[in-house]
């Protein structure tokens, strides 16, 4: 998606909203990956404040859906992160 504005529009399309070059790249992903973080913390927060450990809290019950204890001595760590990594994309949507 973030790439879309550049293949589709040309310069003075991207231009027009507000899309162009900025001089200082490196500062602006530090101070967006900075963002992103404190944006995951508070929803982080948020949950355990609103939820605690229950299961209606939504880190908890992902956390807590993996059999991770059963499955860790079954299969490598690096095929156990891909299966948990791409259980979402696989399952259909109910």
């Amino acid at each position: 998606m973030w790439a879309l504005p550049y293949v589709f529009l040309t310069r003075a399309a991207r231009r027009e909203i507000g899309l162009r070059k900025q001089s200082k790249v490196a500062t602006a992903l530090f101070w967006s990956a900075l963002a992103g973080a404190a944006c995951a913390l508070a929803f982080f927060a948020l949950g355990l404040a609103l939820f605690g450990q229950s299961p209606e809290n939504w880190d908890v019950s992902i956390r807590d859906s993996f059999r991770l204890h059963d499955l860790r001595g079954s299969m490598p760590s690096p095929i156990l992160f891909a299966m948990i990594a791409l259980q979402h994309d696989l399952q259909p949507y109910r």
